[in-house]
Order: C-alpha cells, then sequence, then structure tokens
C-alpha cells in the first residue's frame, strides 16, 4: 500500500440566502459526499472543510487565498442559480488561478 499525503480539500459555497440561513446548503454538503465517495476506494486519506459565504468578491478572495497560503490542494466553489448580478465567482477566482 502506498501512502500519500493527505490531501486537503475545501469546498465554498456562494449563496446569499443559504449563508443567511433562509434554507440548508444541499451543494456543499452533496459534494462532500461524492468526494469522500470516490477515495474511499483508493489509498488516498482527505479532509473536508466546508464554508458557506453570501456572494461577496472580498470574502472568495480572503477564503480563496487563505486557502492557498494554508495549502489546500482543492477548491471547489459552488452555488448559484444562474447568470445575474450578484455571481461574482468566476470573475473573483481568475486572478488567483494559475492555470485555467
Amino acid at each position: 500500500m502506498k501512502a500519500y499525503k493527505p490531501l486537503k480539500i475545501k469546498i465554498v459555497t456562494l449563496s446569499d440566502r443559504a449563508s443567511r440561513g433562509e434554507y440548508a446548503d444541499l451543494s456543499g454538503p452533496e459534494i462532500t459526499r461524492m468526494v469522500t465517495a470516490h477515495f474511499a476506494a483508493t489509498d488516498w486519506q482527505i479532509t473536508i472543510e466546508n464554508q458557506v459565504i453570501a456572494d461577496n468578491a472580498d470574502a472568495l478572495t480572503e477564503i480563496s487565498a487563505k486557502a492557498i497560503a494554508d495549502q489546500y490542494d482543492v477548491l471547489i466553489t459552488t452555488g448559484g442559480t444562474g447568470v445575474g448580478p450578484r455571481d461574482i465567482t468566476m470573475e473573483t477566482m481568475r486572478p488567483l488561478v494559475e492555470k485555467e
């Protein structure tokens, strides 16, 4: 059995309403379930941290920069219900991406 470095995974859900508690975040937990199921059949150990925030570019930038500094291996963003003025994920993340 080959030992790998544990993967640090962060899942960030962007949702104004879920961040205010108006409804439960369903996508973040579903992604957690899918990632956990995927890695269950491998030798990889994983840690997953979930966070729900409002659609806020400054908050996403801060969380992403901290994830990079804390050496997370994977950062997954989820949320949004379609193209609209509050959908800021792509514009916010693009400057932080080393390779698209």
